[in-house]
């Protein structure tokens, strides 16, 4: 294959004109590629250089070496020099010496392009004999190895970006343009050497470059040197999309963009191995993994995306090489890489360490343990330093001596980190699980019990909230101390459990117990009762029928022994109702099984007692509950806390005023106990409440009566306690009450229960103005209207029902009902409501009892 030679300059005239023209074409040269190529032989002196440079300047000015692609696939590989001025004088005129590769062919020798960079083959002047095809080009002896790393050594910092943005020019066909400034066009040919010597084998021959431009806008390379006075706006726009900038000379450049197979590349030229970058692409183009494991068997540190690039190569390949191969590897990827952090031996926190576990596996699994040692000891130390977990092939990864050496050297600092409150709940069962892996090594060195203290509560924590996801799973820490290096810890563990079940709520422990279960040895639970119990209730579902059944069951399967705890017996009484309360069947039946001192001993008592005391308002047996408990145990047997015993004597007392049993003076002794008792639950508060003032509105039972009529059903004294009370809950229900269909069924049928309200609310004014606001509204909101629907024999004996308690009752009542009528009657008996008023109308009524209002003293 011979290369068409197109000689370019400034000639004067002849055949072909005269100015800029080719000057020397070889034979059958294709006019057409001719006018394609002449625009890329063009020349611009830079601006800053001298308008007329003598013959000692010209050497300094940049020389334009590049290489092109027509469309139609012919390469172009030229280099323009200016030469000054033309044969005219004038001074601009340049010389461009070019060649044409055909497509699809590459130069002689396959050789690249870059390497024909001042080759002793070109020609600055054109040849007197024509331009014959060149059968060969030589390479030119300026960029080798040890110039290519001396380079990529000075520009280290830029070299990663730049290898990656030449990686995209090959994985995206709109990838922006890679302008490079530099010192001249010597360092852009050699970071055009640089990329040619990462690149595969089958994309260097067809990277396009020129090593000087003043126009970079008008380059169409892909790599495009200029010096700083290039003409480039650096917009936004020009930096981020159209161009990639590499302002080598510490000026204005695109936002950097690295790639982990740019970085381990840039890694690899700085360790003068480009042999490597050869090697790697021929097997996978681009591939960081592939690249990193070169890297590494040959010794060269890599930064911490390297690193985590060999390793997950490693895993993939675990079962290949040999075992040179594999010590070399884990030595360089163990040692102080090149960004001064370490993996495994070093002190650092480079990334990739918690790959290693899984690395140690794979490696582990096919390779003895003198191969992985070194990476088992890595793994160790990254462990105590924070850093990854322990894999679960650590121990055979070791040898017997490394063991002992690690024991020694890890174990004081290993009961210290186990110890301390502020190491994240993760990592202190990463500790413990390395503790077990070196238990029989770490003797002197057992892990204290403060880790299962604290692992017990994290665990209750996770239960109560129940949030599955927040931190290490009941299984999770079961596997971590499961061993026998973990006794003392499994130990503190269940202690902290029995606590919690013993005194607080044992709930929470079951589910954390049931996760546990699987690695526990029964013999293990033989001291903790409470956690028998906890472990039937999470083996056993709750029997719908009896509470107290399950309850029983409990205490059968804790193995319980009354003398030796009976705390046992709230624990299963807490594990059979969670969260509620058991019926009042299973309390009487409860109350019925257990001894009093029993009750008192295990905190059943006020457990019982509660069940009462937050019973339904309407619930009929809660009384019942109460009174047995009194029974079995008066004063000074159980039930310590006086308010309680106030509160059970108060359900009891509110029964006897709801079924007419309590004893005269019964509001006011309900209304000492509810003070006493409280703070109530407000079923308690309703049931004594509702109880208290539909006693008072009902009156005295007729057979209860110690006088007839309305004074015998009126229960004077109750009401003005109440009233005198003044209490506004109390007031509230009151009215309510009165206003009920009950209320309403009995004045309708009783003539004397009708009186008797209309006394009861017009006495006791201004006592409080509670009352007085619940009596005027119901004398006008509720009697008034009632009474307008009733018949005129029903209201004519409710008057004679108040006529004989006092004849002064029967005026107001008839001046309230129909006042027009009574002013009549009073001007024709010449008194009362004639001309004037009563000396003392019901509205005037002042304190005191029924007894004490006018006109009573003749009754």
């Amino acid at each position: 294959m011979t290369l068409r030679q197109l000689h370019y300059t400034s000639a004067p005239p002849g055949p072909d004109g005269s100015g800029f023209r080719f000057t020397a074409t070889s034979p059958d040269t294709d006019p057409a590629l001719l006018r394609l190529a002449e625009p890329l032989l063009g020349y611009e002196p830079p601006r800053d250089a001298p308008a007329r440079p003598t013959e000692a300047e010209l050497p300094a000015f940049p020389v334009a070496f590049g290489f092109s692609l027509l469309p139609d696939g012919t390469g172009v590989l030229s280099r323009t020099r200016y030469t000054g001025a033309d044969y005219s004088g004038r001074y601009g005129n340049f010389h461009a010496h070019a060649l044409l590769v055909p497509p699809g062919a590459g130069l002689p020798g396959r050789m690249l392009p870059i390497e024909a960079w001042e080759s002793p083959d070109w020609r600055s002047v054109t040849p007197v004999d024509g331009a014959p095809p060149l059968e060969a080009l030589r390479p030119g002896d300026r960029i080798g190895r040890q110039q290519l790393t001396a380079f990529a050594r000075r520009r280290a910092e830029r070299l990663a970006p730049f290898l990656s943005d030449v990686r995209r020019l090959f994985e995206d066909e709109r990838a922006p343009t890679l302008v490079m400034v530099e010192e001249g066009a010597e360092e852009v040919a050699l970071w055009v050497a640089l990329a040619c010597a990462a690149l595969p084998p089958a994309y260097a021959p067809t990277l396009t470059f020129t090593t000087y431009t003043r126009r970079p806008y008008l380059a169409e390379q892909q790599i495009v040197g200029v010096l700083a006075d290039a003409e480039f706006g650096y917009a936004s726009a020009d930096l981020g999309h159209q161009f990639r900038f590499h302002h080598c000379l510490g000026g204005t450049s695109s936002e950097p963009r690295t790639a982990p197979w740019a970085e381990v590349a840039a890694r690899v030229w700085l360790a003068g191995r480009p042999d490597l970058l050869v090697r790697a692409a021929a097997d996978a183009p681009f591939d960081a993994e592939a690249l990193a494991s070169h890297a590494l068997y040959e010794g060269i540190p890599l930064e911490s995306t390297g690193r985590a690039a060999g390793t997950a190569w490693a895993l993939s390949h675990a079962d290949q090489r040999d075992e040179a191969f594999w010590q070399r590897f884990l030595e360089t990827l163990l040692a102080e890489d090149a960004d001064g952090t370490g993996t495994g031996t070093g002190t650092g926190t480079g990334t990739g360490t918690e790959t290693l576990p899984g690395l140690l596996d794979a490696l582990a699994a096919r390779w003895p343990p003198e191969v992985t040692e070194p990476l088992a000891r890595g793994t160790v130390r990254a462990v105590i330093d924070g850093r990854g977990t322990v894999p679960g092939s650590l121990r055979s990864a070791l040898t017997a001596d490394a063991c002992v050496e690690l024991a020694r050297e890890l174990g004081p600092r290993l009961t210290v980190l186990l110890a301390d409150p502020d190491v994240p709940t993760e990592r202190l069962l990463t500790l413990l699980s390395l503790g077990e892996t070196l238990a029989t090594d770490l003797v002197g060195h057992p892990p204290p019990a403060a880790p299962g203290v604290r692992l017990a509560d994290h665990l209750l924590a996770r239960a109560a909230d129940g949030a599955p996801g927040s931190g290490p799973s009941a299984r999770e820490v079961a596997a971590a101390v499961s061993g026998p290096g973990s006794r003392g810890v499994r130990g503190a563990l269940l202690d902290r459990l029995n606590d919690v079940a013993l005194s607080g709520d044992p709930v929470p422990v079951v589910p954390v117990l049931a996760g546990l279960d699987a690695t526990l040895d029964p013999a293990e639970l033989a001291d903790y009762p409470h956690l028998r119990a906890v472990a039937a209730a999470g083996r056993g579902s709750r029997d719908p029928d009896s509470g107290l059944r399950m309850m029983n069951r409990l205490i059968r399967e804790a193995q319980w022994q009354e003398a030796a705890d009976p705390s046992v017996l709230r624990t299963a009484f807490l594990l059979t109702w969670p969260g509620r309360r058991p019926s009042m069947d299973d309390a009487l039946m409860l109350l019925a099984q257990t001894p009093p001192d029993l009750l008192t001993a295990s905190g059943l008592d006020h457990q019982l007692a509660r069940t009462a005391l937050a019973a339904d308002a309407a619930d009929p047996d809660a009384p019942e509950v109460a009174r047995k408990l009194l029974s079995a145990l008066p004063p000074g047997l159980g039930l310590a806390e006086p308010r309680v015993r106030d509160g059970l004597n108060l359900l009891l007392h509110a029964e006897d005023i709801r079924t007419g049993q309590a004893e005269h003076g019964f509001t006011s002794y309900a209304i000492a106990l509810r003070d006493r008792a409280r703070p109530l639950d407000d079923s308690l508060e309703r049931r004594l409440a509702r109880g208290l003032v539909a006693r008072i509105l009902s009156g005295a039972a007729p057979e209860a009566r110690v006088r007839a009529g309305v004074t015998g059903m009126l229960l004077k004294d109750e009401l003005e306690q109440l009233v005198r009370y003044g209490d506004e809950g109390l007031m509230d229900t009151y009215e309510a009450e009165a206003r009920s269909s009950v209320t309403l069924d009995r004045l309708q049928r009783d003539p004397c229960h009708l009186a008797a309200l209309f006394i009861a609310w017009n006495s006791f004014g201004d006592f409080n103005p509670a009352w007085d606001r619940v009596r005027l509204r119901l004398l006008d909101q509720f009697l008034k209207p009632a009474v307008r629907r009733l018949p005129e024999p029903h209201l004519s004996a409710a008057e004679s029902e108040l006529a004989e308690v006092s004849s002064t009752w029967a005026e107001r009542w008839r001046d309230w009902y129909r006042p027009g009528l009574a002013r009549r009657w009073g001007r024709r008996r010449g008194s009362g409501a004639g001309g004037g008023r009563p000396s003392k109308s019901w509205r005037d009524a002042g304190p005191g009892t029924v007894e004490t209002q006018p006109g009573a003293e003749g009754h």
